[in-house]
């Protein structure tokens, strides 16, 4: 709200043209990246603090649940540099695309491979690492598309939906964490990137359109 209410900036002001709300600009110009961290600030605080629970409910012991949020997070520090890298090389929607199709495939292991250990570390890393990829590339392209005088406005959007995602996840999944033979929280998550990966897809033909129109 403050945002939208807030003053045009001096840049946009001395560039003659129709003066146009920054918030809906920024808003306009990084929809999926904002959409894609609030995903990330959904899907990690709700991981951090219910992960355990999860995992002790299929009998995993204390001191092993914890080790595995670890490794969660790990691979969340860990693989940002190579999701940087591909961001780099092959852009921001292939970065996007990847992060969507192992959070969604390894979402779906998670709930198919519970009970088994080892592949349980591997898919956690693995999740970690593209939850947290998420809100990287929207960081990254958010300072890379916006021009100087948005700049600030994106990134505190960027932050603020990442923040709000953080508010609602843990609550919304601690409320269905019991739901679907205890799998609960693993499928609104599968529910929430479905939707994002549809908004991916309208968003992409809606851009080769537009260029074919050009």
């Amino acid at each position: 709200i403050c945002f939208g209410l807030g003053p045009q900036s001096s840049t946009e002001h001395h560039q003659g043209s129709r003066h146009v709300n920054p918030f809906r600009r920024v808003f306009g110009m990084v929809t999926l990246a904002l959409l894609a961290a609030l995903a990330a600030g959904y899907i990690e605080p709700a991981m951090v603090s219910l992960l355990p629970l999860y995992l002790m409910s299929f009998q995993y012991p204390e001191a092993q649940a914890l080790f595995m949020l670890s490794v969660f997070g790990l691979g969340g520090t860990i693989l940002q540099i190579p999701l940087g890298w591909l961001a780099d090389r092959r852009g921001f929607p292939a970065a996007q695309s990847l992060c969507l199709m192992l959070t969604l495939g390894c979402s779906l292991l998670l709930i198919l491979m519970i009970s088994t250990n080892w592949a349980v570390l591997i898919i956690l890393f693995a999740l970690g690492g593209c939850a947290g990829g998420l809100n990287t590339l929207a960081v990254i392209e958010a300072g890379s598309t916006l021009p100087g005088g948005l700049a600030g406005t994106g990134m505190a959007l960027v932050a603020s939906s990442y923040t709000l995602g953080g508010v609602v996840g843990p609550a919304v999944s601690g409320a269905v964490l019991n739901i679907g033979g205890g799998h609960g929280a693993i499928i609104v998550i599968i529910g929430l990137m479905s939707v994002y990966g549809v908004l991916l897809v309208v968003s992409r033909n809606a851009r080769i359109g537009g260029a074919g129109l050009e």
